[in-house]
């Protein structure tokens, strides 16, 4: 049963006004306390960038074969432009397709 006044109550929740304002007091010091402490202890990472000279020499290498891919398209027969432009259409196809299904 919920009392509906205070002098229902068998035992009160509190002595008096000044034991609630203690309380109250107290748990905003731990609150601020502990957003303190987060903010303390969530520092920022230091990163520090590497190169992978690997990953550099093959994307250059790569990059340089292309350079040197549109310099041979002047001398290509009408038959290989259309191997290529049907490769590339079909290739994209297939990525569009593997991302559908």
């Amino acid at each position: 049963m919920i009392p509906s006044n205070e002098s229902e109550l068998e035992y009160p929740l509190y002595e008096s006004d000044t034991e609630v304002s203690q309380i109250l007091e107290d748990s905003t010091k731990n609150t601020a306390k502990s957003t303190q402490n987060d903010n303390e202890t969530k520092k920022p990472q230091s990163y520090k960038m590497e190169i992978v000279w690997t990953n550099a020499l093959v994307m250059f290498t790569v990059h340089a074969l292309a350079l040197y891919g549109l310099t041979l398209l002047p001398r290509l027969k009408v038959v290989t432009l259309v191997f290529m432009w049907s490769l590339g259409l079909l290739s994209t196809l297939g990525v569009q397709a593997g991302n559908r299904f």
